[in-house]
Parts: structure tokens; C-alpha cells; sequence
């Protein structure tokens, strides 16, 4: 199931806007962060948004480098940016390029 994650993932990519959202299920921190994400639904669902839990999809976690939740990448035109930790509103939506 994994390795068909992998092999959907690398697909999605070819297209800009995806936010790729590496949480832990007992993680306040991303608790916050998702909690953050739906207060910016406007800002967010500009993108394509992929929740991946990394206890689940380790193989994920460790292609992408994931070491500590919650962390952000935003991929576009074959590039990413990424964010580790929580990042609030105005932050938030500079990361996700809605500027306030």
C-alpha cells in the first residue's frame, strides 16, 4: 500500500500548488497546525493539500527527510519550500503565497 502511495506521489507532483502536510496523530503542534490551516481555508484551497501521517507512510517521512512535525512543503513548478514547526496567520499565508 505504501509503495503505491510513493508511485501516486511522485505523479502529483508534476503539477504546482500541492502542500504536503507531515503530521503525527498525538502531536499538539500539529494539532495547532491544522487547526491553522482550516481557519485559512480560502488561502489553502488553492492548493491541493496531502495530510501524511507518519507513522503510516515512514517511507514518505524519510524520502521528503521529515524529521520533526509538524512540517510544510509547498511544491511548485518542480521546486518546494519547506517549513518545519507551526507557522501562524500571517506567516501562513506568506508561506502559501496569499500574502495578506
Amino acid at each position: 500500500m505504501a509503495k503505491g502511495l510513493i508511485v501516486f506521489f511522485v505523479a502529483v507532483f508534476s503539477f504546482a500548488g500541492d502542500l504536503l502536510f507531515f503530521y503525527d496523530e498525538g502531536c499538539s503542534y500539529c494539532k495547532l497546525q491544522a487547526e491553522e490551516l482550516a481557519r485559512h481555508k480560502d488561502c489553502v484551497s488553492r492548493h491541493r493539500v496531502y495530510f501524511i501521517e507518519i507513522n503510516r507512510h515512514r517511507d514518505m517521512a524519510v524520502k521528503w527527510r521529515v524529521s520533526f512535525v509538524p512540517t510544510m512543503f509547498l511544491v511548485e513548478s518542480g521546486r518546494y519550500s519547506k517549513v518545519e514547526g507551526v507557522l501562524l496567520g500571517r506567516d501562513l499565508r506568506r508561506f502559501l503565497g496569499c500574502g495578506w
